[in-house]
């Protein structure tokens, strides 16, 4: 019940609190004051008020109470007084304020939270509400003593024509970049190390490092080793030169030690020649 017996129908009040209802499952409001009484009347109370809705139809907030040092100022909010109290039935959230203190572009829709994050979603033509939007994902942090952020994680959603994209993007600089172009791009820090998949291939620009073996090619059919020249030069190169020392030494040019090193190295050449065919790079 009101403290105070209402004169008008509806007034301003300050939301000095809220709750969620036992019974009726819903959000509770407790309100304060009116706009226009005298500064010595007694300020019209009325605690835990149904409130029929949080501004609009599928959109609901529990803001938390105005007490705690360091958050925005209190919600406001028009209610219709009844005999049972009061009704809020439009709001006012100083988080809008904060997250958006110059206002937001013509056509655009967006959602504030505490901590100045916000979701907005903003048309690319704002005089055609048909076009397509730009979804943005906003959660800053690192405040300073004046409440300005100093990092910010994003995700940004863009269906415009010709740049359609997804981005992921770390306060540090790190980020995941979906591109118009079929480009899958991972992006370091610094922004000097990126991996890029796409539909003709994988592109690595900076230093790989790999930890553990490696499988190239298919593991169930060999890959020719022909497909490392610079491998298959060294390794002709080095039968060649085996062959010629190879060739210094004859049977009956030595004991039986001499023989056998020319047998050891007749076949090791042999071994190697017949290898060269189906070798395959793996377990490197």
């Amino acid at each position: 019940m009101s403290s105070v017996a209402f004169d008008v129908v509806a007034g301003f009040f300050d939301v000095v609190g809220t709750s969620f209802g036992r019974k009726v499952n819903s959000l509770l409001v407790s309100l304060a004051g009116a706009t226009g009484r005298t500064a010595s009347a007694p300020k019209e109370i009325a605690e835990r008020q149904q409130a029929w809705n949080s501004g609009t139809l599928a959109v609901f907030a529990n803001p938390l109470d105005p007490t705690t040092s360091g958050r925005p100022k209190q919600a406001g909010a028009v209610g219709l007084r009844t005999a049972d109290g009061v009704v809020p039935i439009a709001w006012h959230d100083p988080r809008v304020d904060e997250a958006f203190p110059n206002g937001v572009a013509k056509g655009t829709v967006a959602f504030a939270g505490y901590g100045k994050g916000f979701y907005s979603i903003s048309l690319v033509d704002k005089d055609d509400e048909a076009s397509p939007g730009i979804h943005t994902l906003y959660a800053p942090y690192a405040f300073d003593g004046e409440g300005v952020p100093a990092k910010a994680h994003s995700i940004t959603l863009n269906t415009k024509g010709g740049k359609e994209s997804i981005s992921v993007v770390h306060a540090e600089g790190h980020a995941v970049l979906l591109d118009q172009d079929g480009n899958a791009i991972i992006r370091s820090k610094d922004g000097a190390n990126t991996i890029q998949v796409s539909n003709s291939g994988i592109f690595i620009n900076g230093n790989l490092t790999v930890n553990g073996g490696a499988t190239i090619g298919n593991p169930t059919a060999p890959i020719p080793l022909v497909s490392a020249p610079a491998l298959v030069a060294y390794i002709t190169s080095l039968e060649s030169a085996i062959a010629a020392a190879l060739g210094a030494i004859t049977p009956a040019g030595g004991g039986p030690a001499a023989q056998l090193a020319y047998v050891s190295h007749a076949l090791a050449v042999t071994a190697l020649t017949a290898a060269l065919p189906t070798t395959k790079v793996s377990g490197f």
